[in-house]
């Protein structure tokens, strides 16, 4: 029995682990990658004195809570719907504990620190399920708190700023996304990959890395990404990356490993899943839309047949092979899709939240195919206000679209709104993605 509880222990120290007042940072480590049954009597047989200031009830209470989180397996299968109502009922009884009067200094902050742990899961698990309302409450309760914790804290402080960051960024609320993720990086400084907590927030980073245009941080983070259990994630990223980059060469090949995953296999992994867009906007690229139809067409049935689907990335795919049709020429089917993509958007978002704005473009693309440049004018319109509100003036995003509209100006004899918008977009364009960008 001692050596079952030795052996994590053990692993923890050789990857770094350090061991200090704070009983409970090495428990979060093993039930998260460990089974969840400990022998709790050979655990602490074989623990360092200098964890000896919590009290041994404190400890027993924070095992048996933290066994009844949710795992990173259940996480990363999307088996959450039973946690829920469990993790809600487990907040409540841990908050009455967390509440005794007479804790000595020790047990305080270890009770605090599981405090923390708990509300930025269970957030975490109403993101996952697309409940934003439900998880915001929690997750902005969890940061308040873990600004209180001290530095012994790092792995729970800096995962509640991360929990903040991607519900930010779900919302569209990018500013607020980006300061939470760079207070969660300057927290966390034990930087290993091989940490979901550190692997989930250099994903995060990721994506507001490419949002920003800062294609050369977002390829810094894929780089250790890659060395790590989600390494075909990473590839497909780092396609995405380079493809907004300019950069083709490299596109396909690494573009091929996570597709390879994908065909073989029934993988639940959303990042993973989003390759196959990623293999749809290259093809779209290269103007080649009858290679593009497969990967978009599967994109939009595993995300539909995924363990809680997940509404926005449904949206997104239903857009995507919109953009196939439209390119194929089947603007009936082009039509039908951006149709169930608006149905889906106005259920969940606001009129300019920033995943909208792909569909507001869509929309002025078919009405160009239709003829009626008007309509299309009007749609690229919306679609320049919200990307202006969403990413900023001088953002490549919003400068992309500032020229598309140019020339539907242009189209409709509007040329001095036509020269306006080129010239500010060709400005934008040429500081932020290089003059060779193509």
């Amino acid at each position: 029995m001692v050596e079952s509880a030795l052996t994590p222990v053990c692993f923890a120290l050789i990857q770094g682990r350090c061991f200090s007042s704070a009983v409970v940072v090495p428990f979060q480590v093993m039930l998260r990658f460990w089974p969840k049954v400990f022998v709790l009597s050979a655990f602490l047989s074989c623990w360092p004195s200098t964890a000896d200031a919590v009290s041994l009830p404190v400890v027993q209470e924070i095992e048996q809570t933290r066994a009844n989180l949710p795992s990173v397996i259940e996480f990363r299968r999307r088996q959450l719907t039973e946690f829920v109502d469990s993790t809600e009922k487990l907040l409540a009884s841990w908050e009455k504990f967390a509440g005794r009067k007479g804790l000595a200094a020790e047990d305080r902050m270890a009770v605090e620190k599981t405090t923390v742990e708990i509300l930025y899961t269970l957030g975490h698990v109403h993101i996952e399920m697309g409940n934003f309302s439900a998880a915001e409450p929690l997750v902005l309760r969890s940061i308040q708190q873990a600004d209180k914790l001290d530095s012994s804290a790092e792995l729970e402080a800096a995962f509640a700023y991360t929990v903040a960051g991607k519900l930010r960024r779900l919302q569209g609320k990018y500013p607020e996304a980006i300061q939470y993720l760079e207070k969660a990086r300057s927290i966390r400084k034990t930087w290993v990959v091989s940490y979901w907590d550190v692997a989930l927030l250099a994903y995060e980073l990721v994506q507001m890395r490419k949002i920003q245009g800062d294609f050369k941080g977002a390829r810094e983070l894929l780089n250790m990404l890659e060395g790590g259990t989600q390494r075909e994630a990473a590839r497909g990223e780092m396609a995405s990356v380079d493809l907004l980059a300019g950069d083709y060469k490299s596109v396909e090949t690494l573009i091929d490993a996570p597709l390879k995953l994908l065909r073989n296999g029934a993988y639940i992994d959303p990042a993973l899943i989003t390759s196959l867009g990623y293999a749809t906007d290259y093809y779209l690229t290269l103007g080649s839309p009858e290679l593009a139809e497969a990967p978009a067409k599967l994109l939009l049935e595993r995300r539909e047949k995924m363990p809680l689907p997940i509404q926005l990335d449904i949206a997104d795919a239903c857009i995507r092979l919109s953009r196939v049709n439209l390119a194929l020429g089947e603007l009936s089917l082009a039509s039908e899709y951006a149709d169930r993509a608006e149905k889906l958007l106005i259920g969940i978002t606001s009129d300019n939240h920033p995943a909208r704005i792909p569909m507001y473009t869509l929309r002025g693309e078919i009405y160009i195919k239709k003829g009626d440049a008007a309509a299309a004018k009007k749609f690229f319109q919306q679609a320049h206000f919200s990307a202006d509100k969403s990413f900023g003036t001088e953002n490549f995003h919003t400068a992309k679209i500032q020229a598309r509209l140019g020339a539907i100006q242009l189209a409709m004899h509007d040329y001095e709104s036509a020269y306006t918008s080129c010239s500010r977009a060709a400005e934008v364009l040429e500081k932020s993605l290089g003059p060779t960008h193509p």
